[in-house]
């Protein structure tokens, strides 16, 4: 028979709650992490939270910046149930947006710059880019026609459009996205959890 656990880190210098979580323990069989975790950052404001079933993701995945703003916002459904995937940034606005199935992005995604406008729209397959993605200027402008093959670029179009900058400073980091790095793998149960930082 096993047993629920609830545990809790604490900064040993201030008290301050930085950590907590439960798991579920059978003997002879160490723990997997079962229900709520929530991370803190050091101002006592919600990082992380997110859950679990006997130590898999489940349910809403969701990490905020420190003044409370949503940050990331995924969902793990099952791998035949589709669901929004969100990034926001700090002021509020989405920066990028598309359906992912259990944290991988699949389908049409869309990149936005900070002024709101379209940066990149094209397909994932799998969690990576396939096929034509397009590009556009802060201005709105077209700037390039890409085609990707598993997530590699085999060509380049340039078209219109006089902004120099990549496009890619409206794309999160993928790791924000997917399940399997670091960004989002499960901590160990045991094992002290550093804060995630905020996507550039």
């Amino acid at each position: 028979m096993g047993r629920e656990e609830e545990r809790r880190e604490v900064d040993p210098q201030t008290g301050r709650l930085e950590h907590e979580w439960s798991v579920f323990v059978t003997p002879g069989r160490g723990s997997l992490k079962h229900g709520t975790e929530r991370i803190y950052f050091p101002n006592g404001k919600l990082h992380w939270e997110r859950e679990y079933r006997y130590g898999k993701p489940t349910g809403a995945w969701r990490s905020f910046y420190e003044n409370g703003q949503e940050r990331t916002e995924c969902f793990y459904l099952g791998p035949d149930v589709p669901r929004t995937m969100t990034f926001w940034r700090e002021d509020g606005k989405v920066s990028a947006q598309g359906p992912a199935v259990d944290g991988s992005r699949r389908g049409t995604w869309r990149f936005y710059w900070a002024n709101g406008r379209l940066a990149e729209e094209g397909e994932y397959k799998e969690g990576m880019r396939e096929g034509t993605w397009m590009g556009w200027s802060r201005e709105g402008k077209r700037r390039f026609e890409r085609i990707y093959k598993k997530n590699v670029r085999v060509s380049q179009r340039e078209m219109s459009g006089d902004d120099p900058a990549p496009a890619a400073e409206a794309e999160p980091p993928p790791s924000d996205a997917e399940p399997s790095p670091s960004d989002t793998k499960p901590p160990p149960s045991d094992t002290k959890t550093s804060p995630v930082p905020p996507p550039q």
